[in-house]
């Protein structure tokens, strides 16, 4: 999975106690186990009605990969906003 924007820009550092509180509430969500990977990045985003930062949030436990997209910086998330996104994406990659 690239974590760099269709149009190319490079992820921006997610404050690593922010991004530990992310994975926290994403394994929760998704009823993961420690052992299951859980990545946070922030992309800047130039194409036009795109929010300047987006967060992606994406879980790769052994069943299949899900991923999400949200509008704004990772530090403004709510556990509210991740258990919702997650929710109601409903969408699975499997492997």
């Amino acid at each position: 999975m690239s974590l760099l924007s269709p149009g190319g820009a490079r992820p921006s550092a997610v404050d690593p106690d922010i991004a530990e509180k992310l994975r926290g509430w994403i394994r929760s969500a998704l009823d993961l186990d420690e052992e299951a990977t859980v990545l946070v990045a922030q992309l800047a985003c130039a194409e036009p009605g795109c929010p300047p930062v987006e967060t992606v949030l994406a879980a790769l436990p052994a069943a299949g990969r899900r991923s999400v997209t949200l509008p704004g910086p990772a530090a403004r998330l709510t556990e509210s906003d991740v258990r919702r996104a997650f929710h109601l994406s409903g969408e699975t990659h499997a492997h």
